[in-house]
């Protein structure tokens, strides 16, 4: 299925980070009391229906890590923000039931910005949830697809990140 296919790919990612004692002792090591956790809001792209499934999934695996470990670990939640009355209904049970911190979002939603009038509702529902919002960069993104910045030097995050999270 489309929902068996993403999570394959974001296993097989580099990004696939462990979590458990081995990530506890490497946060000693290096003097990291508490680690926010989040998952790259890279489903924008996803059908409805594939997007719901994978984002419960995932916000239930990282209430589940917190909740093993509430003294070291927090996390965002990801919110189907390509829809946003469903975001709406996303973050509300991330922080009410599932006792996340916040929700990260990506910072444009296809060719759509965040402050474009159709996610006023998200907005209200995260302030009125006290929420923490973490706006990550999307690797993506027009200020960073350039080739200006194209080659072996990493400038797409190194340039293109900060840029595209500061304007």
């Amino acid at each position: 299925t489309a929902l068996e296919k993403v999570i394959t790919r974001q296993a097989k990612s580099r990004q696939n980070l462990p979590v458990g004692e081995k990530r506890i002792d490497d946060m000693d090591r290096f003097g990291i009391e508490v680690s926010a956790m989040s998952i790259n809001p890279l489903w924008y792209e996803l059908e409805r229906e594939v997007a719901i499934k994978l984002i419960d999934v995932q916000n239930h695996k990282l209430s589940e890590i917190c909740n093993a470990c509430p003294d070291r670990f927090t996390a965002y939640a990801t919110v189907s923000l390509q829809f946003p009355e469903l975001a709406v209904k996303q973050v509300e049970h991330a922080i009410r039931n599932l006792g996340l911190c916040g929700v990260a979002v990506g910072t444009s939603v296809g060719e759509t910005e965040l402050a474009d009038r159709k996610f006023d509702e998200f907005w209200a529902k995260c302030e009125e949830l006290q929420c923490l919002v973490f706006i990550h960069p999307l690797r993506n993104a027009p200020y960073i697809r350039t080739p200006r910045l194209e080659g072996n030097g990493g400038l797409p995050v190194a340039i293109g990140h900060p840029y595209e999270t500061t304007i």
